[in-house]
């Protein structure tokens, strides 16, 4: 499976599950804050957070929308967590990139 990740706005990154060393590469890219969408599986809170990463698992089922409360829940930690007077960018992923991720980014973009 191509690991691509495409930049849909200037603050926001979308894809698959990424290696650690393509996750290094997201944060010289101005990436700084990571949502993981899986059900099925977690990244290395330890691993992204050595690297400088923020990072929120909101555990979606493949293949399902995601919940008005998992959307909120997300919105809530972004308000919370990202300071708009800072330069950040958030790489939302899932495990291919492809079900979940763009339509957590379509609600994303929109809010």
């Amino acid at each position: 499976m191509a690991r691509r990740v495409d930049r849909v706005a200037p603050w926001l990154f979308i894809g698959p599950n990424l290696l650690i060393d393509q996750y290094a590469d997201l944060r010289k890219r101005g990436v700084t804050h990571i949502v993981d969408l899986r059900q099925e599986g977690s990244d290395d809170p330890d691993a992204l957070e050595s690297l400088g990463f923020r990072w929120r698992r909101i555990p979606i089922l493949d293949r399902h929308a995601p919940t008005d409360e998992q959307l909120a829940e997300l919105i809530a930690w972004l308000d919370r967590d990202a300071d708009p007077n800072v330069d950040q960018a958030l790489y939302v992923h899932c495990h291919a990139g492809l079900g979940r991720t763009p339509t957590v980014d379509d609600v994303t973009r929109g809010a």
